[in-house]
């Protein structure tokens, strides 16, 4: 992996050429590749950044160290054009920490993710651009249809792939790229958000949650200690915080097996359980995870101590579970301020924030707010 190959800021779409990506893929280590050109393809509904496939011709292709030639496509991210969800993304450091994740923390997670061949940010983070891998016997899952109890299973087994590596890892605690201005500082910052948005939300949403839901939602605003995202943690580890299966590549065909984890921009140390909790919460039909949650709990629970982990308990973890059900009501009350208001995402802000709810009221997890 790379992070810088030119000088000066870093380019915008419109701004990359062929010599461009000769620079990246050479840094990268294709020693040799020489790009004659290629054909940029906008893909997927990535609504804080824009996504691009690039498909490469070579004039001569070139290969790394391993004797591996140069990819034919690439996929490119960069920032929205939309200048309200960029100004967000900014704000929130969503694509410095996503840069920060190819650059600080991808060698050590074993969770099936993109390879990276360049990560690049300017200073502010307003401009960034990432090469990675393209997955092309894969698609995206689909957060409104909803998936099945083993593609369950197997994305909590990628959970523990990046939960494992990283349980309770003091350097991570603290480190910058993570945590902004600190734990306090982001934590103060993330349920003041909450608070000031919430009342917005329920104004525009109203008339699709019953009144038990909206009252749900009030009731976390209120409550005297906000229980997502807390600070120093006994039990951390870092957290995709938005796993759900819009950011998730199945494979199909000869990669039917697979499943690989995208999007990192959200990415900060927090109670594990946060990404497990928001997944099933929010990714399958409440009828289905009704049936097979605490087993799908137990199956993850299962995996982190088979790779290590240790020192906590089942009666702990199924507790953090519990709580961290409220890290969905944040995701869709910010996400309602910060995405472009199509149909598409209209209908996913209003499941997610009805699957949500029912999912706190299934596992009764107001008694946890005080």
């Amino acid at each position: 992996m790379i992070e810088n190959v030119h000088e000066g800021p870093t380019p915008r779409l419109d701004e990359i050429d062929a010599a461009w990506l000769t620079g990246a893929l050479r840094s990268s280590g294709f020693e040799g590749a020489d790009v004659a050109g290629f054909h940029c393809t906008p893909i997927g509904a990535g609504q804080s950044a824009k996504t691009v496939r690039f498909e490469l011709t070579y004039s001569q292709m070139g290969s790394n160290g391993a004797g591996r030639p140069a990819p034919t496509s690439l996929i490119g991210k960069f920032p929205s054009d939309n200048l309200m969800a960029r100004s967000f993304a900014v704000q929130q450091s969503m694509y410095q920490r996503e840069v920060d994740f190819y650059r600080r923390l991808y060698s050590r997670v074993t969770s099936r993710v993109p390879m990276c061949y360049l990560a690049d940010i300017n200073t502010g983070g307003a401009g960034f651009v990432l090469l990675l891998e393209d997955i092309r016997d894969a698609v995206a899952g689909d957060q409104l249809e909803g998936c099945n109890v083993e593609l369950a299973r197997t994305a909590l087994a990628q959970l523990s792939g990046l939960h494992a590596p990283t349980w309770c890892d003091a350097s991570l605690r603290e480190a910058p790229w993570l945590r902004g201005r600190g734990a306090v500082a982001d934590y103060q910052r993330f349920e003041k958000l909450y608070r000031k948005l919430m009342p917005e939300f329920l104004v525009r949403f109203c008339d699709h949650l019953t009144p038990i839901e909206r009252e749900l939602f009030v009731q976390l605003g209120n409550c005297r200690t906000f229980p997502v995202n807390q600070p120093f943690l006994d039990t951390f580890s870092a957290v995709h915080f938005d796993f759900r299966l819009d950011n998730l590549l199945i494979g199909t065909g000869q990669r039917a097996d697979e499943l690989t984890v995208i999007d990192w921009q959200l990415v900060r140390t927090a109670d594990p359980l946060t990404d497990v909790s928001y997944f099933l919460g929010g990714s399958l039909l409440p009828e289905i995870r009704r049936t097979a949650e605490r087993d799908l709990v137990r199956s993850y629970y299962r995996a982190i101590c088979d790779a290590g982990v240790k020192g906590f308990n089942w009666e702990d973890c199924w507790e953090s579970y519990r709580r961290a059900a409220f890290h969905g009501f944040c995701i869709v009350v910010y996400a309602s301020v910060g995405l472009e208001q199509t149909e598409r995402n209209v209908a996913l802000l209003t499941t997610g924030a009805k699957r949500h709810a029912c999912h706190a009221l299934d596992l009764e997890a107001a008694e946890l707010l005080d």
